[in-house]
């Protein structure tokens, strides 16, 4: 199920969670700087480029692994530019 959410305006950040669920249940986080069509539009954070190394797609997200038990959740070691995300 995706939730999208705004945060007004365009941040430079992270986000960071407070979950629980199910041990080996993934979350993945994706961010856009606007909507299309009232959609989630996440062309202008990187989609439209390639890796030179292996030719996937250049998303901003962040991915997790949940362990069972209530986790905090925050990225180490990055940020995005963002407004929306979800």
């Amino acid at each position: 199920m995706d939730k999208l959410y705004d945060c007004g305006e365009n941040i430079s950040g992270l986000v960071a969670l407070k979950v629980k669920g199910k041990r080996g249940d993934k979350i993945t986080l994706n961010f856009a700087e606007v909507l299309r069509n009232g959609e989630f539009y996440d062309f202008t954070t990187g989609t439209q480029h390639e890796s030179a190394v292996d030719g996937r797609k250049q998303l901003q997200s962040d991915s997790f692994i949940l362990n069972g038990q209530e986790q905090d959740l925050c990225p180490m070691f990055v940020w995005h530019c963002f407004r929306y995300f979800e």
